[in-house]
């Protein structure tokens, strides 16, 4: 499944290029399923570790929809 991967993918792979993506997207997975508060801390911590990533426009936007 698609949260497992990119669990994995995180945990292999914890200073690559895509790991703030690959976080932005199980966020997005939990907005979407209805945990919202579980989104908004993963979001934010994305905020707080990476905040010169490419993906932080995204990241800003699904925090607007909390």
């Amino acid at each position: 499944n698609v949260t497992k991967a990119l669990k994995t993918y995180i945990k292999e792979n914890a200073g690559g290029q895509y790991v703030a993506d690959a976080r932005y997207r199980l966020a997005f997975i939990d907005f979407q399923a209805g945990d919202k508060k579980k989104a908004e801390t993963e979001l934010l911590s994305i905020v707080k570790d990476k905040p010169n990533d490419n993906n932080l426009g995204q990241v800003h936007a699904l925090l607007g929809d909390i």
